[in-house]
């Protein structure tokens, strides 16, 4: 069955939030493209995504970047950027309190190197 996604603004509390997994992709980057090309034996859309993050807030999110390992990151880089496509998914059953261990349990891993394996 396709998934379909609908174009909106991002608006916190509504269509996205904490604990909600945010799947990325940068379009006209050699990099992300090919992320994207290695990964599509997966996909279940058209939807490209070469990125992943946890929502940790409204403007913050747990990233782990090839430059600086696992950190705090903003999500404003992804919404006023054109290039970056950014869709949310709410994990199923996702309660306030489990979005708080998601975000502590991501949080441990701050400072860690970016994982190639």
């Amino acid at each position: 069955m396709p998934v379909e996604f609908e174009s909106r603004e991002p608006a916190f509390g509504d269509n996205y939030d904490v604990g909600y997994v945010g799947f990325c992709h940068k379009d006209n980057c050699f990099v992300h493209e090919g992320i994207a090309y290695a990964t599509r034996w997966n996909r279940m859309s058209d939807i490209k995504v070469s990125h992943v993050l946890i929502v940790s807030g409204e403007d913050s999110c747990v990233e782990a970047l090839v430059k600086g390992g696992v950190q705090e990151g903003n999500l404003r880089k992804y919404f006023d950027d054109p290039q970056w496509q950014i869709s949310f998914r709410k994990p199923v059953g996702l309660t306030e309190e489990i979005a708080e261990r998601i975000i502590a349990e991501a949080k441990t891993q701050l400072g860690d190197k970016y994982d190639f394996g």
